[in-house]
């Protein structure tokens, strides 16, 4: 499995063992039940699919990937650890495609970084206005329901 590229592992409740308690050593993270701890050390994955396994928890088992992720897709996983996605932030924003529940969008946000997907914005919403002196920003990710009222992107 060395040479693995694609997990296709669409709804098949990955994670059902899986623990997170902060009393516990690691957190409860534990290489030997975890769902996707045989992913470690997997460098050339491009293609994620993990959607609806609700009860994932440890998703960080694919940190060292040495090549861009072409399909990250996580949506429905809605029992993540926070930490977790926070070590893979980087993989996740370097995906040309990904789909992440809303709720752990928060934690991809970087001062280079905006994502307005499916939040409903505006360019007259305070968190689009709140870019305005942004130096930093290199990308904006928006989606078609967002609305352009007043300006124009230069």
């Amino acid at each position: 499995m060395q040479g693995l590229i694609s997990l296709y592992a669409r709804d098949c409740n990955l994670g059902l063992a899986e623990v997170y308690d902060e009393t516990l050593d690691s957190n409860g993270r534990n290489p030997e039940i975890d769902s996707l701890s045989c992913l470690q050390g997997k460098r050339k994955l491009s293609v994620l699919d993990l959607r609806s396994n609700s009860q994932l928890k440890w998703i960080d088992y694919i940190s060292d990937l040495d090549s861009d992720m072409k399909t990250f897709e996580i949506g429905g996983c809605e029992n993540l650890v926070v930490s977790a996605i926070i070590n893979i932030r980087d993989i996740i924003l370097s995906s040309m495609y990904r789909g992440v529940p809303s709720k752990y969008e928060v934690y991809l946000s970087t001062p280079e970084r905006a994502d307005f997907i499916n939040k409903g914005l505006n360019d007259s919403s305070n968190e689009f206005l709140a870019l305005k002196n942004n130096q930093e920003l290199k990308a904006l990710r928006l989606d078609r329901k967002f609305e352009f009222i007043k300006c124009k992107i230069k």
